[in-house]
């Protein structure tokens, strides 16, 4: 018991300095902006969007992916709807690959406006909410 207490603890005290180094570095309005969401109230547009942010980030300094990440939008529509995405998908490629060169990234988030499109945005968000939610 003891044991698993002080790694709650550890873990808590973890969480915290990050959370503060967070806001040191100015993206305090981040951890505001995650906190207003309500997760059943996202939609497509910004599922997709987010998800793409989330793809081209890894790796990457924020900074770089923020000054590119207008034109890669602009190439996947401005991530209007997966349907779309999908269906022009070789456009979306070709254009996304002209401003952010790396055809894993942009592969990956075709791939991911292809799920939501076989599966449904709905189906999609649903699935997601069961795995953040406690049962």
């Amino acid at each position: 018991m003891t044991n698993s207490r002080g790694f709650l603890e550890n873990l808590i005290t973890a969480y915290l300095n990050a959370k503060q180094s967070v806001i040191e570095l100015g993206y305090g309005h981040e951890i505001d902006w995650m906190a207003s969401l309500e997760f059943d109230k996202v939609d497509e547009t910004t599922f997709l969007q987010e998800a793409a942010w989330v793809v081209l980030s890894s790796g990457l300094a924020e900074r770089v992916v923020r000054k590119r990440f207008p034109l890669v939008s602009h190439a996947f529509f401005d991530w209007q709807s997966a349907d779309r995405i999908v269906h022009e998908r070789t456009a979306c490629r070709k254009n996304a690959l002209q401003s952010f060169n790396s055809p894993p990234k942009i592969n990956a988030i075709i791939q991911i406006a292809t799920h939501v499109y076989k599966t449904g945005f709905g189906q999609c968000t649903s699935q997601l909410g069961s795995v953040a939610q406690p049962t």
